[in-house]
């Protein structure tokens, strides 16, 4: 696992003591619309750890790919 999913992780954990809601939002420049690409499966298992959801499901970026996620609990309230 590259450094960037450990800290991620390590921060998630950090946060996690608070026991509130997270949302994360920002340019993460990861390829997440290959979802059996490396960089995918690390980032949805800590995700999944944490009972996180990637809510944007289109592309965000002007050539394909969603490299601004909007991430939040699964029951977060999303409204367009």
């Amino acid at each position: 696992m590259s450094t960037f999913f450990e800290e991620f992780e390590a921060t998630m954990e950090q946060i996690a003591l608070y026991n509130t809601q997270v949302v994360i939002l920002g340019d993460l420049n990861l390829q997440l619309e290959t979802p059996s690409s490396s960089s995918a499966i690390n980032f949805r298992q800590i995700l999944e750890q944490f009972g996180l959801t990637q809510h944007v499901l289109v592309p965000t970026h002007k050539e394909g790919g969603s490299l601004r996620p909007w991430i939040g609990g699964s029951q977060s309230p999303i409204s367009a």
